[in-house]
């Protein structure tokens, strides 16, 4: 009875593997397949479309067939990019026993990653062959394995700010426009920021006249300078100012950089009178009219004053024949002579008087009260 049990388990058991042949069955973590990466450049966070080779190698004594090759997406710090004709797969026919293939792919960096060295996940999937008496059959398996990408860069950017150029550098007073202005801005950090474009707030005492600006690249240590343009707003003090950059580099990464823009030029203005000319000085008296009156502006700051315009204010005892005069430009340090026409009021007594000038110069920028322009003269 026994043997009986014992024939028909062994018959039993010839039989269900006749039918199915033997399928061999290796465990994950015995699979000497494995994955290791190649960056194209130092890793840093914010990067997109950035290119890292994969080499895997098939350790295994048998070759692999049909190899899919795919990259998970959302898979922190990095996230895959589109890989072949919009897909996120490789495929590969073969891959020898022993050899190794390369294969890269797209991947983004995660702007909130941080410093350090990460396992990322790889899908991969591939079909062995066996033979069973004379027939070839192939075994399909999916594995994940794991690389190590370091993410090892990072940014930082300096910037300070120079009015003119570098070689050519310029004092900024209060109330001039359409200044050139220089932020030289130096990147700090060990990997070159692409796509950076620069965005300019306007903010006391500083008005930029565009909100952007697009640079380009920003290598490391290397000193770039952006000239843009700018006014400084008539209420500015001397003083240096702290002024926000927003650098916007790679994919929409951000960095805030305060630069240094001083404002030093000053535009105090002295001012003397005489009746005729300064070479043919002449006295006036009550009633006369039409006489040449030499006003001699001295421009005692340190930049140059553009656009001047002079608007004359009939006061007793003088009334001016025009209301306003073009003079154009008041270089530091250099006295400049102006002559127009007045007429001394009839019920002038004989003084010394002081007429305010009011002295419109940049764009619309006014001096008047305590800089204002004192007319002397002596009527007899």
């Amino acid at each position: 009875m026994k043997l009986h049990k014992l024939v028909t388990i062994m018959i039993a058991s010839f039989f269900i593997f006749a039918i199915f042949p033997l399928i061999p069955t290796v465990s994950s973590s015995s699979v000497p397949i494995y994955v290791y990466a190649k960056p194209s450049t130092i890793l840093a966070p914010g990067m997109y479309n950035v290119p890292i080779t994969l080499t895997i190698v098939n350790g295994l004594p048998e070759n692999l067939y049909d190899v899919n090759i795919s990259a998970p997406n959302d898979t922190f710090p990095i996230s895959r990019s589109n890989y072949y004709n919009g897909t996120y797969n490789a495929t590969i026919p073969e891959i020898i026993k022993g050899g190794e293939v390369n294969v890269t792919f797209l991947y983004n960096v995660n702007p909130n990653a941080s410093t350090g060295v990460y396992k990322v996940p790889l899908n991969i999937s591939y079909r062995t062959a066996y033979v069973v008496d004379g027939i070839t059959f192939f075994k399909t398996s999916n594995k994940i394995l794991n690389f190590s990408i370091p993410i090892l860069g990072y940014v930082k950017v300096a910037g300070q700010a120079v009015w003119g150029t570098e070689s050519s550098p310029q004092l900024a007073a209060p109330g001039e426009t359409n200044l050139p202005l220089t932020l030289i801005l130096t990147n700090d950090g060990n990997v070159e920021l692409s796509n950076v474009t620069l965005l300019l707030h306007s903010i006391y005492p500083v008005q930029f006249e565009e909100s952007n600006v697009s640079v380009g690249y920003l290598p490391p240590g290397q000193p770039v300078p952006i000239t843009v343009y700018a006014n400084v707003m008539k209420n500015a003090t001397e003083a240096v100012y702290t002024i926000p950059i927003t650098i916007e580099y790679f994919h929409n990464s951000k960095s805030v950089v305060g630069v240094k823009v001083p404002i030093l030029g000053n535009v105090p203005v002295a001012g003397d009178a005489i009746w005729g000319t300064e070479s043919s000085p002449q006295l006036a008296a009550p009633g006369e009219t039409n006489l040449p009156l030499t006003l001699i502006l001295t421009n005692d700051g340190n930049v140059e004053l553009s656009n001047v315009t002079l608007l004359l204010h009939s006061i007793y005892p003088v009334q001016f024949e025009e209301s306003n005069v073009s003079v154009g430009y008041l270089p530091p340090g250099q006295p400049v002579p102006i002559t127009v026409y007045a007429n001394v009021m009839k019920n002038a007594t004989e003084a010394v008087y002081t007429i305010p000038i009011t002295v419109k110069y940049f764009n619309g920028y006014f001096i008047r009260g305590n800089s204002t322009y004192y007319s002397n003269f002596r009527l007899c």
